[in-house]
């Protein structure tokens, strides 16, 4: 079993103009030491499956039980020192995690008569799972495909699946994906692992839910999800301010310095075992 896992990310410019964005991602990776690959320096853009064709043709030559996470390369932040995931990830017992979001393009409720290029209703995925879900509940209930993860060989099936069925966008697709697979993706709406956050959205005017969905500063100290995904930064609203602000707290935090802080001060990986091996001992099993 191949348990250390890999980011794989896309920007084409990367290498050539040091991409601002890209290289606060690889930062945030860097300080946590997670493994990562950067595709696609030089390529033409033409669509999102351009992203995905690069993936794909990398993802072939890893083995095929090896875990992966494919992010964005412009918009996300790792907050976690990778220790925990492979375990996190496995407990949810489902091959592929997607990450998911408040709003289908820039509206809460799912209208059944517009013409979406990036949303794919997913009632089957509900319907299958007993999940109660209505299209204009107040919830997680749209697939972000910024920030995914899986197994290899999953991952190949669910691009393979993409082109195949002749998608332009690998976000519409992952949704429609998941209708067709339903017991092969989990849908990560409490974000345990991966956290796509809309509360900049329309400047947050749905106040309590994108209230709810902001990162605190528990998430950012990597208490939480792994990843944090801002999407929407040329859209205007609160999204790029909140974009910034994230940065600022981080760069304040870096998990290299912290785990040498006596008392486990601030460093998850150490504490959390000397929390649990605490609690044991201050409240053993009758």
């Amino acid at each position: 079993m191949n348990d250390r896992p890999l980011v794989i990310t896309y920007c084409n410019k990367f290498k050539e103009t040091n991409h601002e964005n890209t290289r606060r991602l690889v930062e945030t990776l860097q300080n946590n030491d997670w493994d990562y690959i950067v595709l696609g320096e030089g390529e033409t853009w033409v669509n999102f499956m351009t992203k995905i064709n690069a993936c794909r043709n990398h993802l072939n030559t890893l083995p095929p039980d090896k875990i992966v996470i494919m992010t964005d390369a412009h918009d996300v932040y790792c907050l976690r020192n990778a220790h925990y995931f492979v375990s996190e990830f496995k407990a949810l017992n489902t091959p592929i995690v997607v990450s998911m979001e408040l709003f289908a393009e820039g509206r809460l409720n799912y209208n059944p008569n517009k013409v979406y290029q990036q949303v794919e209703w997913l009632g089957a995925y509900f319907e299958h799972h007993g999940m109660r879900v209505a299209q204009t509940d107040q919830v997680k209930k749209y697939v972000n495909g910024g920030l995914i993860c899986g197994y290899v060989q999953n991952l190949l099936h669910l691009y393979n699946w993409m082109f195949e069925n002749g998608y332009t966008d690998d976000q519409k697709a992952t949704a429609a994906y998941a209708n067709a697979h339903p017991d092969e993706v989990h849908l990560d709406m409490d974000a345990r692992l991966l956290h796509t956050c809309t509360s900049g959205v329309n400047f947050g005017l749905h106040a309590q839910m994108q209230c709810d969905d902001s990162p605190s500063f528990g998430e950012l100290f990597g208490y939480s999800a792994y990843f944090l995904h801002i999407p929407g930064l040329g859209c205007g609203g609160g999204q790029p301010i909140l974009y910034d602000v994230v940065y600022d707290v981080i760069q304040k935090y870096n998990p290299r310095i912290a785990s040498r802080s006596p008392k486990y001060r601030y460093n998850y990986v150490a504490f959390k075992p000397y929390h649990e091996h605490e609690k044991k001992i201050n409240n053993p099993d009758p």
